[in-house]
Formats: structure tokens, sequence, C-alpha cells
């Protein structure tokens, strides 16, 4: 009886002992899909940046649609007022209140936080897609 037990206990133990080489093992390797042959050549297949659903450009404020990372507000441009959306209700976005002497705005599909005495943006903050106030 003592023996079936051990011899068990031995089986179970070799057979965790290759998943925990293997855990060991992924530390050491970095994230990602490992590189593929075919036809003679080495392929590695591309990921989206992390956060980022397919198709859409990871930049500094965000993810962002096609075409609106090349002319978005950049920080530091000052802005006209006839192109902002000013936001409101901030909370529609999941922000709170806005800093004294600031305003969230949307430019472009961005929302930003721009100065509000010289309409200078301050900082993107991400990509939106639809004006919620």
């Amino acid at each position: 009886m003592k023996l079936s037990g051990f011899l068990a206990g031995a089986a179970l133990a070799l057979s965790l002992a290759p998943a925990a080489l293997t855990d060991q093992a992924g530390r050491d390797n970095p994230p990602g899909p490992a590189p593929a042959e075919r036809d003679g050549r080495v392929v590695v297949a591309q990921q989206n940046p992390p956060g980022c659903p397919p198709g859409q450009a990871r930049d500094d404020g965000g993810c962002l649609l096609p075409g609106q990372a090349a002319h978005g507000p950049l920080v530091g441009r000052v802005v006209d007022w006839n192109d902002v959306h000013v936001v409101r209700k901030p909370g529609l976005y999941g922000l709170a209140d806005p800093p004294e002497g600031q305003h969230y705005a949307i430019i472009d599909g961005r929302l930003v936080r721009i100065e509000a005495r010289s309409a200078k943006v301050l900082s993107v903050i991400r990509g939106v897609e639809a004006i919620l106030d």
C-alpha cells in the first residue's frame, strides 16, 4: 500500500515537472510570437500595440483611428476656438473636473486638456469616437 502511494506521488511529480520547466523557461524569453520558418524565410507575426484594437494606431494620447495620428493637435500648439468642442460634462468621458483655468476639449477626434486663456494644448488624453455632451 505504501509503495503504490509512493509511485502515484512520483508519477504526479514527474507529470507536473515539464509544466514547471516551461513556466521558468517562458520567463527568460521575451513575450510575443515566436519566429516561424516558411519557405526558407523567418517570419514573425506582428502584434497590435498593447491596448489598441486592430486598425488603430498607438499615440502618446492613446489609440487613434486611421488618419487621425497625423492630423491631431500637438501638445504646445495654440488652437482656434472655432475648431474646438469644449467638454461641458467631463464625467461622460470618465474624467473629473479639469484643474482651474483649464478645459477638456475635443479636437479632431482627440480628447485634450487646454489652457482656458490661450487655447494652448496642454496634453492629449486619448482618441474619442463620438462627442457625448
